[in-house]
């Protein structure tokens, strides 16, 4: 299934593909993915904001956030075809199974273990 998105109720949204905001303007179309939103809106670009931080915080700890507040905030009115739209509690629930996967973590050292053995 193809990441279809749409920034044209966004103000003055032909800035967001200038070759400064471009960037924060992809990032969070793609984070929308994770996010468990289907858009940005006056009334839930926070949690937005909130879930891609939280999330960035779980798999790189230490690292600076992706986002500002007002970098979310300022695409406002930014819709995709991510879902389903989850609450919060679902939302923690899924990433925390997820990151805590014990599949996942024997699957990621085995992965780590051979490209370090390929790469001597």
């Amino acid at each position: 299934m193809s990441l279809d998105w749409d920034i044209g109720d966004c103000r003055d949204y032909e800035e967001l593909k200038s070759d400064d905001e471009w960037p924060a303007t992809q990032n969070l179309i793609f984070s929308m993915m994770v996010a468990g939103f289907y858009d940005v809106t006056e009334d839930n670009w926070d949690r937005v904001y909130a879930r891609v931080t939280a999330w960035g915080r779980i798999i790189s700890p230490g690292e600076d956030d992706m986002f500002t507040p007002e970098q979310v905030h300022r695409r406002v009115g930014l819709s995709t075809n991510c879902g389903p739209e989850l609450t919060d509690h679902q939302w923690v629930n899924q990433k925390v199974k997820r990151a805590l996967s014990l599949d996942n973590l024997a699957h990621n050292a085995r992965h780590n273990v051979k490209d370090k053995e390929e790469s001597k």
